[in-house]
């Protein structure tokens, strides 16, 4: 739960700015004694947990846990799985500018980019992982509002600029179980491995509070003993999960993602026994009006003052989507065979680039599976890549100043082999924000000095240039903007400092 302690409306929370950062992760491991001895190594995978957060002055540390998940054929040439654990830690450099910034606070993606393995000795290998880190990082910048109290001759013109807060959370443990029955008469059931991928279908807000519906989509590889030959099975288990996050209102956009972070999986008399403990991240875009001051002067003195300009983003809409990825190729580009039998598929999503085209945000990437597949009484494993392309409403986005960005992840993956092509139908869930970006610029500090000389004379005429508005003359004048609206018997409803203000003026008397 995020809790930020402080009055927010004298605050602005900014962008920091969004940084990629490449981990090179290196480890040897030893198989647990119960797990068989190494022949043939297949393919390992990698399930990158939530990290923890820490936000210092020039960088942010993300640290975790990773969990592996080798599988091999052993001496007797059955396939197994041997699950590994390990901890990753991430730096991510950070320029916090002159915006003297509190409440740093970041969102992170983390994914596997590269997984290589290699045994050392038919109990021990060596596992390289590459992650790719994405981070967004964002911090309130004070609003000075001690200019609002300046009384007698001083003069306030105050702005008000829609923004976005970004907020996040991370719930509590969800535990999730269910039971599978398989048939005793065709031999004992081995579980292999067990793999698990959060499909987050809805996020509600409420006063203090998100709420988030989905499925667990659980596959298990099993087999049957003792011929050993593997085979998937599926379940889906439905969660629904309320998480307090302080500031969220009724009117907030959400998105989230899940992470499975526990896995236990038993059998026992046909019947497996599931129980899963699962992570939700969530992410929350408010709206709000952030009140400030864009400039003062004095009717009686000499007025300086210095500006500052502060990045905001607006418009913010966060969300949850998902589509299914249809593609093909031929045998002999995934290097297969006709022969060959597919046993089991898994993947994963390389973050994707958004694309501003129209009236669409288009969202591009590729994604990449591990096939297991079997010939001749051999089991082998291999990888393909294919592309995707997901498209959603822009909602009247300006291509000048509109930002977006997504993550994909894949649920579940199913190859089917049709002649001399593989085909691959993936469920991908896309975790989506796009904002505006917008700058404001604000009053700074203001100093006055010795008192101004006054015209002399019975009256003073003012030819407006094409940019001067309300304010900008009266300022420049030294007299009140109501002084000249009276005056000069004009009709404002904008803000003084709006160009219309003067719209159709040729002349005026100050």
């Amino acid at each position: 739960m995020e809790n930020m302690g402080y009055d927010t409306s004298a605050y602005m929370q900014v962008p920091i700015g969004e940084k990629s950062v490449t981990t090179e992760l290196s480890g040897d491991f030893t198989l647990p004694d119960y797990q068989p001895e190494i022949k043939r190594l297949l393919r390992v995978s990698a399930s990158i947990l939530p990290p923890s957060k820490y936000v210092g002055d020039s960088e942010a540390e993300l640290a975790g846990g990773i969990d592996y998940y080798v599988h091999y054929t052993g001496s007797d040439n059955q396939v197994y799985c041997a699950p590994l654990s390990s901890e990753y830690k991430v730096s991510v450099p950070m320029d916090k500018n002159e915006l003297s910034l509190v409440n740093v606070t970041a969102d992170a993606d983390i994914m596997p980019e590269m997984i290589n393995g290699r045994v050392t000795s038919p109990r021990k290998l060596n596992i390289k992982c590459r992650l790719k880190s994405i981070a967004r990082m964002y911090g309130d910048t004070p609003i000075d509002k001690s200019y609002e109290s300046l009384d007698g001759d001083n003069q306030i013109l105050l702005g008000r600029s829609d923004t976005t807060r970004r907020l996040f959370a991370q719930s509590e443990m969800v535990r999730l179980s269910d039971e599978m029955i398989q048939s005793a008469t065709d031999g004992e059931v081995r579980v292999i491995s067990a793999d698990g991928h959060v499909l987050v279908g809805e996020t509600t807000a409420a006063n203090g509070a998100i709420n988030c519906k989905g499925e667990l989509y659980l596959k298990l590889l099993l087999c049957r003993e003792p011929d050993g030959v593997p085979y998937s099975t599926t379940r889906r288990i439905p969660f629904n999960q309320t998480t307090m996050i302080d500031g969220v209102e009724a009117d907030c956009e959400s998105n989230a993602k899940g992470s499975v972070c526990e896995m236990n999986v038993s059998v026992e008399d046909g019947r497996i026994g599931i129980d899963v403990g699962v992570m939700l991240e969530m992410s929350v875009c408010k709206n709000e009006t952030v009140t400030y001051v864009k400039d003062a002067y004095s009717t009686t003195r000499e007025t300086e003052c210095n500006y500052r300009t502060v990045p905001y983003l607006d418009g913010g809409r966060a969300f949850n989507s998902n589509f299914t990825q249809s593609d093909s190729m031929t045998l002999e580009e995934a290097g297969l065979s006709p022969e060959h039998k597919i046993i089991d598929i898994s993947g994963y999503a390389y973050p994707c680039v958004a694309t501003l085209d129209g009236d669409k945000w288009i969202f591009t990437g590729k994604t990449k599976f591990a096939l297991l597949t079997e010939k001749d009484g051999e089991y082998s494993s291999s990888e393909i890549e294919m592309p995707y392309r997901y498209a959603i409403d822009s909602k009247h986005c300006e291509s000048d100043n509109s930002y977006a960005n997504a993550t994909a992840e894949i649920i579940s993956a199913r190859a089917r082999l049709d002649g001399e092509r593989i085909g691959v139908d993936a469920e991908v869930m896309m975790r989506c924000i796009i904002s505006q970006k917008q700058s404001a610029k604000m009053l700074d500090n203001v100093s006055f000095g010795e008192e101004s000389d006054k015209r002399c004379g019975e009256y003073v005429v003012c030819y407006p240039t094409k940019t001067d508005n309300l304010w900008s003359v009266a300022k420049r004048y030294g007299t009140t903007t109501a002084a000249l609206v009276a005056t000069n018997k004009l009709t404002v409803t904008n803000a003084p400092d709006s160009i219309d203000t003067l719209s159709g003026v040729h002349y005026l008397i100050v």
